[in-house]
């Protein structure tokens, strides 16, 4: 069964070694159309700029109790 896993991130910025993910998002679809989907906020532990904000719609108040990176990340795998 051949299958495809198509992945959106959102960030804190553009800088790879500076920036942090905040949201990922995943859709797996295969021959018959989508198999599963996976949406999660990342909390970067730290706040996000009026930019960031802006671009996303996403809030520091959204974050603040969001999983950390390594969890979601091993939630992501297992699709």
């Amino acid at each position: 069964k051949k299958s495809y896993v198509f992945l959106d991130f959102e960030t804190t910025g553009l800088e790879v070694v500076n920036e942090s993910i905040i949201e990922v998002g995943a859709y797996k679809v295969d021959k018959r159309g989508i198999d599963s989907v996976y949406q999660s906020f990342i909390n970067p532990h730290k706040l996000l700029s009026a930019t960031v904000k802006s671009i996303t719609k996403i809030s520091d108040e959204m974050l603040v109790n969001a999983p950390e990176e390594k969890e979601v990340i091993d939630e992501l795998v297992s699709l």
